[in-house]
């Protein structure tokens, strides 16, 4: 073991908000996996619960987890085939699911309810064949319902179930097909749908929005774009403003971002705001934050955009990512800001996920982080969570990239904490040197009990072990040659190793 002098002046850092990990759980997978059929299926936060719904060669999986330290609570799947989209919602103390399934009609779609103790309570089939896409569940609390939305040979079903597992459900069949469709609840539980239609003489297809009655009758419906031009750029989104209005949000092909607010009640419109960028971008993600009056739009390419209803832009974020599979996540709430984008950082290693926590009031950036799952080529994101201070993300991992008939993946769990301390203690200056480890042998002598979990991290900021002193220095044991940054619990204390 050899002592090298590093030379450090560091002092008292200011008191900020940090994206700091708090634990990461990797899924186990089978011997062989499927390509991108292994997809998260739900990531929903329940106090001190948080559950992920997944799935492996297409095989359906809830894990239950303690949301403070990744403990698994217990997890359980199911032997039938389950396809792409789906969901899963704490149901009051259960929850439900939604998927996409086989059966013998075909693809049909099913909704299950599972005890917080994974005990599988009842499964219901809606019966159906051919359903090309699904949504939900969307969970009502007030009636103690809960909607999963299917459409599928031209025709939208909504199953809807209680507790018992059965309250009813209605079909509607709209004039022209839907390529695509969002839904959420308003204030009295009525389904809102943002439908993509294919209409005659339009040369895209048209977001139209509709409020359905409990009978699947609708109350109102209302384009949100020109039915007759080359206009939007991608699937317009609707999410619950408050008690009795809608915000959506889309992208067109001549570069303009435009806001609407609907009067839930009537569907007239309460206020619209028109943004040109210059340049075409796609919408990918919205969030909004009532009670701060702010809306934040994620467009590919990189960019996070605030609004502020009656004061338009408020501030905008962007990076030039460069990704093979681009996705943009933006969430919020009072506190935070968090944009996350899948970017290429030239490493060797392909895509990773970006993560830029920002001021909510200004959009100036206050941390960064990397997610690189070292364990392939290609990390891809799946769902995300913003709840208080805590970020739950869940990436996928690439194996092969040459052929997608070959394209395998695994899934990684990995929660952050994004909270401001009132201070955040770092090293007295000095100039004195540090010392750094020069040593193949144990370093666990160096690590503070008190400071777990402690994280090791690469030259490149890749993260390869989380845990206590004993989990670190098994890991170092068969770590590579190469320079490590080991990290005390809230960066209290930073260590660097060199293993020759």
């Amino acid at each position: 073991m050899r002592f090298l002098s590093v030379v450090t002046c560091l002092g008292v850092l200011a008191a900020h908000a940090q994206v700091q990990l708090q634990w990461q759980h990797r899924f186990d997978a089978p011997n062989e996996l499927t390509g991108f059929g292994d997809v998260g299926l739900g990531l929903d936060r329940r106090g001190d619960s948080l559950m992920v719904g997944h799935s492996w060669e297409n095989f359906a999986q809830t894990t239950l987890f303690a949301a403070d330290d990744g403990q698994v609570l217990w997890t359980m799947g199911t032997a039938d085939t389950v396809y792409h989209l789906g969901g899963r919602s704490f149901f009051g103390n259960t929850i439900v699911s939604g998927e996409r399934t086989a059966s013998g009609n075909g693809i049909s779609a099913r909704s299950s309810l599972i005890g917080l103790d994974g005990v599988l309570h009842w499964t219901v089939d809606a019966g159906l064949m051919n359903v090309q896409r699904l949504r939900g569940p969307l969970v009502n609390a007030a009636e103690d319902t809960a909607h999963v939305l299917a459409y599928g040979s031209g025709v939208l079903h909504d199953l809807r179930v209680d507790h018992i597992g059965s309250a009813g459900g209605w079909s509607y069949t709209p004039a022209h097909p839907w390529p695509g469709f969002e839904t959420c609840l308003a204030a009295d539980g009525s389904v809102i749908i943002t439908a993509m239609v294919d209409l005659p003489g339009a040369f895209s297809d048209v977001p139209r929005l509709m409020r359905f009655d409990a009978a699947g009758a609708p109350t109102w419906s209302t384009w949100l774009a020109d039915t007759t031009g080359f206009v939007v750029s991608a699937p317009a989104r609707t999410v619950h403003w408050n008690a009795d209005t809608l915000l959506s949000v889309h992208t067109t092909w001549q570069g303009l971002v435009q806001l609407r607010m609907t009067d839930a009640d009537d569907g007239s419109v309460l206020w619209s705001f028109t943004d040109s960028l210059g340049l075409v971008l796609e919408l990918a993600s919205l969030a909004v934050v009532p009670e701060a009056q702010r809306i934040h739009v994620g467009l590919h390419g990189g960019t996070s955009i605030a609004y502020a209803p009656g004061a338009g832009r408020l501030w905008t974020d962007s990076v030039n990512a460069q990704a093979n599979y681009m996705e943009v996540a933006v969430l919020a709430n009072s506190a935070h800001a968090v944009s996350i984008v899948t970017d290429d950082r030239h490493i060797g290693q392909g895509q990773d996920l970006h993560i830029r926590l920002l001021d909510p009031a200004t959009g100036a950036l206050v941390d960064t982080a990397w997610v690189n799952d070292t364990i392939g080529t290609h990390d891809l994101f799946e769902n995300a969570l913003l709840w208080g201070d805590e970020l739950h993300l869940l990436t996928a991992a690439t194996f092969d990239t040459v052929s997608i008939l070959n394209e395998s993946t695994t899934l990684l769990l990995s929660t952050f904490n994004l909270a401001t301390p009132t201070a955040l203690p770092g090293p007295k200056p000095s100039a004195s040197p540090r010392t750094a480890v020069v040593t193949r042998g144990s370093i666990e002598a160096f690590l503070a009990p008190l400071l777990a979990p402690w994280t090791a991290l690469d030259a490149a900021g890749r993260v390869h072990a989380v845990g206590s002193p004993a989990d670190l220095d098994a890991w170092y044991g068969t770590a590579p040659p190469g320079t490590y940054q080991v990290l005390g619990a809230g960066g209290r204390s930073r260590l660097m190793f060199i293993r020759p």
